[in-house]
């Protein structure tokens, strides 16, 4: 562990000494070229074992026909923009571990953990103009179905573990519904399962095929699955168009804690030795800036910080009745 953080350090020191011209001779040389390639190559093969992007590659199923142009379109789209694709992966990085676990649990392709980045960019409080709230842009009516609380104090959609249950347990039922076929699944994810038959009982009427890419679907779900097989394909083979991913460790980011009573979001975060923004960024279910008063819920916490939270909180709990009795 302390040998692949020590590697993804260098790397990144090394990639942005590149990137910022301090390096520059790596890249207008051969030797500094080569140099700069084997650097990269043995840092990257170091750090693969704990890496992340290589259980995303061993679990995609899906694929795309190859030449379809909508496709090709947002391949070429992402080839041209590596720093925002490093962007969007460095944004998922608190999460990519747990859902890749939940999606392998299921059977279920790698490829939906980067859902979260066509629909909010892995903003967990990014609401939609039509409502749609978290990482995985649930709708209110999907997440009360989904038995997601939502009042005052907390929104279920935004919760990172809970919304993501609620997101796989959809999908795999419009996976189930559309006869085991995840495009279609995948398209009906994003407008309704209701817009999705209509455009395929329209087709059988015209005689044409009833395919993902054969259907008239409304414009942004016609790019919805196009822009999601992109995003795999590019970063399944990153180093072949020449782009550089965060280096995320395979390893659980955080750690769930059970709350039973109301505690104000800056003081568990000064319990845990971290920034109240790490906190709210791994808890942005919490919409008042501290946990339920009236349910009990979690709290979800960096691995290597959780053990300090409990034994500050234990005494911090004890103070209290304490302070109480007195």
């Amino acid at each position: 562990m302390i040998k692949s953080r020590l590697s993804k350090i260098v790397l990144i020191i090394f990639i942005q000494a590149v990137s910022f011209g301090v390096c520059e001779f790596c890249l207008n040389t051969d030797a500094g070229a080569s140099s700069f390639n084997q650097a990269y190559a043995y840092f990257s093969e170091e750090a693969k074992s704990v890496d992340i992007w290589e259980r995303f590659r061993s679990g995609t199923q899906l694929r795309a026909p190859s030449q379809q142009k909508l496709y090709r379109h947002y391949v070429d789209k992402y080839k041209k923009s590596g720093a925002g694709v490093y962007q969007l992966s460095t944004q998922a990085e608190p999460y990519l571990h747990y859902i890749m676990e939940k999606l392998q649990e299921r059977g279920m392709p790698s490829e939906l953990a980067l859902l979260p980045m066509v629909e909010s960019a892995f903003k967990p409080t990014v609401v939609s103009s039509k409502g749609a709230a978290g990482i995985w842009q649930i709708m209110p009516h999907r997440g009360r179905d989904s038995g997601l609380l939502q009042d005052a104090w907390y929104d279920g959609r935004r919760d990172i573990t809970a919304s993501t249950i609620a997101a796989l347990d959809y999908l795999q039922f419009l996976y189930e519904t559309f006869d085991d076929n995840w495009f279609l699944a995948l398209a009906a994810y994003n407008c309704g399962p209701g817009n999705v038959q209509k455009a395929i009982r329209k087709n059988k009427r015209l005689g044409r095929g009833t395919s993902y890419w054969e259907l008239d679907l409304p414009l942004q779900s016609k790019q919805f699955v196009p822009k999601l097989l992109a995003l795999a394909e590019v970063i399944q083979n990153a180093h072949e168009y020449g782009m550089l991913l965060p280096i995320i460790e395979d390893q659980p980011y955080f750690v769930a804690i059970d709350i039973n009573n109301k505690l104000d979001l800056k003081v568990a975060a000064r319990l845990a030795g971290i920034h109240i923004k790490v906190l709210q960024k791994l808890n942005p279910g919490y919409k008042q800036g501290t946990t339920h008063p009236k349910k009990a819920h979690q709290l979800l916490l960096p691995v290597e910080n959780a053990e300090m939270f409990e034994v500050n909180l234990a005494k911090f709990t004890s103070q209290i009745i304490l302070n109480g009795k007195s």
